[in-house]
């Protein structure tokens, strides 16, 4: 698949979990998000954040739209721990992704793993030799500040 160029928006900020949330969409064509996606994408926004860690609650989104497949997405990225930028994700009409239907407004979030919609981050690293052992590719608990590596219990 070649690549071809995407068209990039800004939308007005919004407040959402008492986060100043900056807005951005990704389409395929100059035709805009439709606004049911960019409404179920806002209602499932909550469930990507963070919990507030004292760090200013700042956050910015990605809507895209693909072409060929009438997929949706939702990235979320939030300033944490000071200086960490957190990642959570969502999709919808992607069934490789675990979507359940075709529908581009039923959004899932991502757990990180390739294939699979659930609320889990942890995954063994590709380095290790040891069944069961692993480090994960992101905090356990938001709250506190990670030791790195973090392990993984994957048994």
């Amino acid at each position: 698949m070649t690549f071809t160029e995407k068209y990039l928006r800004t939308r007005p900020p919004v407040e959402v979990g008492g986060r100043s949330i900056k807005r951005y969409h990704v389409t395929p064509g100059p035709e805009a998000v439709e606004p049911d996606v960019e409404q179920a994408a806002l209602a499932i926004l909550p469930r990507l954040l963070p919990e507030a860690d004292g760090t200013p609650p700042a956050t910015f989104v990605v809507i895209h739209r693909s072409r060929g497949d009438n997929a949706a997405y939702l990235n979320a990225y939030s300033w944490v721990w000071d200086n960490v930028l957190h990642f959570r994700g969502a999709a919808a009409a992607q069934a490789e992704l675990g979507c359940p239907d075709a529908d581009p407004t039923h959004f899932v979030v991502l757990d990180g793993r390739s294939g699979s919609a659930a609320s889990g981050s942890c995954r063994p690293s590709p380095t290790s030799a040891t069944p069961g052992s692993g480090t994960c590719s992101c905090p356990t608990s938001r709250t506190s500040r990670p030791t790195w590596p973090i392990p993984c219990r994957t048994a």
